[in-house]
């Protein structure tokens, strides 16, 4: 009896597996995206992937600029063996090496990407 359970059980599982294999075939097939009807489905998901595409740019800004913020506010703390005024020129260093970083990152974020239609 537990060999006739084990072997049902084994089966069925190899019949689910080819039925999503077969079902991810099906969908993959060049057969249905000749259709005409498909044309704009398409063309609102490549437009949604665009969409997508700027979110995550902005997502990756963002990471960015708040990396980049906690780096700042690290580098301008005054060290222990530090003089004053070593602190002020590298306090000052920095500042300027923040804007210029903080310039960049905001105009690799206005370029369009390598493959932006339009």
């Amino acid at each position: 009896m537990r060999n006739i359970t084990k072997k049902i059980m084994i089966f069925s599982m190899i019949g689910i597996i080819q039925t999503g294999f077969g079902a991810s075939i099906i969908e993959a097939s060049a057969f249905q995206d000749d259709r005409p009807g498909d044309r704009d489905h398409q063309e609102d998901r490549f437009d949604h992937r665009d969409h997508d595409r700027g979110e995550f740019r902005q997502r990756e800004y963002d990471r960015k600029v708040r990396e980049e913020n906690d780096r700042y506010e690290q580098e301008i703390q005054r060290r222990h063996f530090e003089s004053r005024r070593d602190w002020r020129e590298r306090r000052e260093h920095e500042k300027h090496r923040h804007e210029e970083i903080l310039q960049r990152l905001a105009q690799e974020r206005d370029q369009p990407g390598p493959f932006h239609r339009g």
